[in-house]
């Protein structure tokens, strides 16, 4: 296949999706059960929503609600990527990727409803959190976000496991505030 969304269109519940080195559009993947794996992983590997329609990378389990439970998750896998210049990222598990300049200021957070592990959170703008809203992050690095409103500079309705958060400001002061400052 040459995209992405024309293997995920055919794939089945436990198949696995093997993705060559090279640039690809966002997709979506709406109550799959599958993985979608980088052969060389996420230096050589990106999803890029620069010159997409929609540029949203889209993993839901029920297409009628945007509203899901972080317990909720689809089972679609993704694994190895670079994604960049997206407006978001929606559900489905994320793993050992790279989410870097994600512009979400239309609404919402870059990461939403998501189980991220092992990845790379960096240089993201979202009006609902810099890095995500209703996501649990674990073994993170979470830096260089930057949220539009408000004090959340790093993530609302999050759970954030052994994850290294740094640089990370929101539009109001530009920095940490008092009650969520690291120590």
């Amino acid at each position: 296949f040459k995209t992405i969304q024309a293997a995920g269109d055919t794939a089945r519940d436990g198949d696995k999706i093997l993705v060559a080195a090279g640039k690809y559009a966002p997709f979506a993947s709406k109550n799959k059960s599958v993985v979608i794996q980088s052969a060389s992983g996420a230096a050589t590997t990106l999803i890029d929503g620069t010159d997409a329609l929609r540029p949203r990378v889209e993993m839901l389990d029920d297409t009628d609600s945007t509203f899901i439970s972080v317990n909720n998750k689809t089972n679609t896998v993704l694994v190895g990527f670079t994604v960049e210049h997206c407006e978001l990222i929606i559900g489905g598990t994320i793993q050992r990727c790279v989410i870097r300049d994600i512009d979400a200021r239309a609404g919402g957070a870059p990461i939403n409803f998501s189980i991220v592990d092992n990845s790379l959170i960096l240089n993201n703008l979202g009006c609902n959190g810099g890095a995500g809203d209703n996501c649990i992050f674990r073994n993170c690095t979470i830096v260089g976000n930057r949220a539009t409103s408000g004090y959340r500079c790093v993530a609302l309705n999050c759970v954030l496991e052994n994850c290294i958060v740094c640089g990370n400001a929101d539009n109001s002061s530009g920095t940490w505030p008092e009650w969520l400052r690291p120590m």
